[in-house]
């Protein structure tokens, strides 16, 4: 799986408030990463209107700076499923250089009971 995004000047450090440079911040990247995962994921979910999946794990390492206008692709290298619990290794690139990398983890939940939970 693969997937590509625009960084724009809203993803920066500096906006995000992650840093002062106007350069691709780490919590977008990861947001970047987080979303390909979620992604994949759903197409392996039997009836995406009952379940979803949520992270509950995520390591990172953010490599290399890129600038904002930059395109980032994000390729998942690996994606296991045991029992509920997704694991995917990610990467991610500018241009051809490898600037990130990721090991998460998501969980199917049921999406009516999991809200439930929150309004107790």
């Amino acid at each position: 799986m693969f997937q590509k995004n625009s960084v724009k000047n809203e993803h920066s450090a500096a906006k995000i408030g992650s840093g002062a440079l106007e350069v691709l911040s780490t919590p977008s990247m990861i947001a970047y990463m987080e979303n390909a995962a979620y992604e994949l994921c759903q197409k392996n979910i039997e009836d995406t209107t009952l379940e979803t999946t949520v992270g509950i794990f995520l390591e990172v390492k953010h490599l290399k700076a890129s600038s904002t206008m930059s395109e980032i692709e994000i390729i998942i290298t690996k994606c296991n499923r045991e029992g509920r619990v997704f694991t995917l290794d990610m990467e991610a690139y500018d241009k051809e250089q490898l600037i990130g990398q990721a090991t998460h983890q998501r969980i199917v939940v049921n999406i009516e009971r999991f809200m439930a939970k929150l309004k107790k």
